[in-house]
């Protein structure tokens, strides 16, 4: 704190302690005089616009597309973490519904079948909408039944590795490929 004159009074100088205070641009001393009546004393300061360096602003835009690079930069074959799409079930794995398509057997086709069509149906309903077409399949002609299932084994044989993850991921990422929103 600093001693200083504020104003006169009429019975002459007095003293006074000063508070700085910042507002924006303007710096303002607070002060109470001996009597106890407040004065301030300010001035504005000139305006300063904060720019940078260009130094600056060359590491902070490196930095963000190194950033942004990674991901661009990673190896394709590297496998992504699928845990929680692990089936918890083996009945319910994608290798099993393959099974079940695959078989002789009237009713596990008809299980089959209508596991599938149903996919179909969803998947084309919210293909059908703006916020969530990325997650449905777009088809340009109604599907039969048969090519929906044709599409998920042919599928399930080229991605053999993710059998034992839960089947509805299989199916739908085998009738996204062969149906996408683009």
């Amino acid at each position: 704190m600093r001693t200083a004159a504020c104003r006169k009074s009429p019975s002459g100088p007095t003293a006074i302690k000063a508070a700085p205070i910042w507002f924006g641009r303007l710096f303002i001393r607070t002060t109470k005089n001996k009597g106890g009546r407040s004065c301030s004393m300010g001035r504005t300061l000139p305006k300063t616009r904060f720019t940078g360096t260009p130094t600056m602003w060359k590491s902070l835009l490196a930095g963000l597309l190194f950033v942004c690079a990674v991901p661009a930069l990673a190896d394709d074959d590297a496998s992504e973490d699928y845990s929680d799409l692990e089936a918890k079930d083996p009945a319910t794995s994608i290798q099993r519904l393959y099974a079940i398509c695959s078989s002789t057997d009237k009713s596990e086709k008809l299980y089959c079948y209508g596991y599938i069509t149903a996919m179909v149906e969803s998947m084309t309903a919210v293909g059908k909408e703006p916020l969530t077409r990325e997650y449905g399949i777009c088809p340009t002609a109604p599907i039969s039944a048969t090519t929906s299932v044709e599409a998920f084994k042919n599928w399930a044989q080229r991605h053999s590795r993710q059998g034992s993850l839960i089947r509805y991921s299989g199916v739908a990422w085998a009738l996204q490929e062969r149906w996408p929103c683009r």
